[in-house]
């Protein structure tokens, strides 16, 4: 079994949570290729790093957020900053029936009567 991580303040601090008992001894070497990795996004409300499975734009955004940097657009209200998209699917060519049967129209499937 085999956990990535890195050094942060001279602690090893995993990627992801690993499922290993608090004391199990472990053997901790160094990348093959020797690189570093990129630093990783602390969060400033917690002080620990944001997942590495999170893309680095996606913390990053969220790093700001979390210390009130975020741009204009990021702090406008979920509504206002989709409004252009809002009511798009309101198409009357298109099925009404789109939720009920979208494995249908993905994947072939029997359509569930309506």
């Amino acid at each position: 079994m085999t956990f990535t991580g890195h050094i942060l303040d001279g602690r090893v601090v995993l990627d992801a949570p690993a499922p290993l008992p608090d004391g199990t001894a472990v053997t901790v070497a160094p990348a093959a290729n020797g690189a570093a990795a990129p630093a990783p996004i602390i969060n400033p409300q917690t002080g620990l790093p944001y997942p590495s499975y999170i893309p680095r734009e996606t913390a990053e955004r969220m790093r700001r957020q979390d210390s009130g940097e975020s741009s204009e657009e990021e702090r406008m209200p979920f509504l206002e900053r989709y409004k252009n998209v809002i009511g798009v699917l309101d198409d009357p060519t298109l099925p009404t029936d789109r939720a009920l049967n979208h494995d249908h129209y993905l994947y072939g499937t029997p359509k569930k009567p309506t």
